[in-house]
């Protein structure tokens, strides 16, 4: 589905509301992961001075992060895979009754990280001959949690494989979890 508005690009949000219950079974895996676009969003460069002898260069980048959302008004949800691993990372489930991911090669359900740049460039003087040169560049992390809420429980079973969440939030009254290898939280 494309967007109205150019300049943001495609909407790749995916969003699933249901009166009753939510069930998605994969034979080999299902992936409901985030997508992260990471984007130039602030540029510079420019000349100040009588003689324009100072420049000011840089730019900054912005992560936009499109989540998968389910939501089950009255029932629950269940993403099942027969083989391969379930994929939520950044993902929110809502649900009045039984959040339940099982993949039999494992269950992701870590928060959606980006890395944005930074840098900028001063150059005082003739070329930077005469004068001074100042620079900064770096980066910092951008994250989606996934989040699951349910009224009842929320269940995270890996027979064969690992259940990692890292960035993660759960609410429920009860809350199991499951790795036949591991759970990495």
């Amino acid at each position: 589905m494309e967007s109205e508005d150019a300049d943001q690009g495609p909407e790749y949000q995916k969003i699933a509301i249901a009166g009753g219950s939510i069930y998605l079974q994969g034979d080999r895996g299902v992936d409901l992961g985030s997508l992260t676009v990471v984007n130039v969003v602030e540029r510079w460069d420019y000349r100040t001075g009588v003689f324009g002898q100072n420049r000011h260069s840089g730019f900054r980048e912005e992560a936009t992060f499109y989540q998968s959302n389910l939501v089950s008004k009255s029932g629950g949800i269940a993403v099942v895979t027969k083989e391969g691993a379930v994929d939520a990372q950044g993902s929110n489930f809502n649900a009045a009754g039984v959040v339940n991911l099982e993949g039999q090669d494992g269950v992701n359900v870590r928060a959606q990280t980006a890395d944005v740049h930074y840098a900028s460039r001063e150059e005082s003087g003739l070329g930077g001959t005469l004068g001074a040169i100042d620079e900064a560049k770096g980066f910092t992390q951008r994250a989606a949690v996934m989040q699951a809420q349910s009224n009842t429980s929320i269940r995270m079973y890996s027979g064969q494989g690992t259940v990692e969440g890292e960035g993660t939030i759960l609410r429920a009254p009860e809350i199991d979890i499951y790795g036949d290898k591991g759970i990495h939280f």
